[in-house]
């Protein structure tokens, strides 16, 4: 596809908003969310599917695309953490009863827990403007009890200079390890070497 894909004019990490509407039926993750406090306004449990799986940018950045798999894990085996939403509203029984002020705005101070289950498939977004070549990359990742065969890369090529419009190309991994790669600026199918550098946008 041309240009920015409904992802900003100036790179392919402003907005992911069109791969989010198009793979919300069928999302990388769900996650949960589970509040210890019964009394917490949002009424926790909730979940809420996660098109595009997040990584640890550092992760990258130190490691290379060969952390792939720790950057991952990273992004979506988060940690308890205090949880700080309001409490539901106290309510007096009677009309002459005064209640506190105070407990109106009380903030809960119960443990959020984060879990989560995978789907059939990920769709991993790199939000880092930086080139590998085809054979770093990963061929397996396994989050929790699942393991996920790579198959597909893609990658931007950015334009001539910063405001221009950029490029998606897309690489696909053959069941016999040969890579495939199709542009709507070439005339059909291209083998690719696994040498060739590639500026991810999303793996899959």
């Amino acid at each position: 596809a041309h240009g920015p894909l409904g992802l900003g004019p100036v790179g392919p990490f402003v907005n992911p908003s069109l791969i989010t509407r198009l793979m919300n039926h069928a999302p990388s993750l769900v996650t949960e969310i589970q509040c210890s406090n019964s009394d917490c306004i949002r009424g926790l449990p909730f979940r809420r599917p996660v098109p595009l799986a997040p990584v640890a940018g550092g992760i990258l950045e130190r490691e290379g695309i060969q952390g792939l798999q720790a950057a991952l894990v990273e992004g979506v085996e988060l940690q308890p953490s205090m949880c700080l939403r309001p409490l539901k509203k106290t309510k007096a029984t009677e009309p002459s009863m005064a209640v506190d002020p105070s407990m109106l705005e009380s903030s809960c101070n119960g443990e959020v827990n984060h879990s989560y289950s995978t789907g059939a498939a990920l769709w991993v977004e790199i939000a880092a403007e930086c080139t590998y070549r085809l054979q770093d990359f990963p061929m397996h990742i396994t989050i929790g009890n699942e393991q996920f065969l790579l198959r597909g890369i893609v990658a931007f090529i950015p334009g001539p200079y910063r405001e221009a419009m950029g490029h998606y190309v897309a690489y696909c991994r053959r069941t016999f390890s040969a890579w495939e790669r199709y542009d709507d600026l070439s005339k059909g199918v291209s083998t690719a070497q696994e040498k060739q550098n590639v500026q991810p946008h999303v793996v899959f």
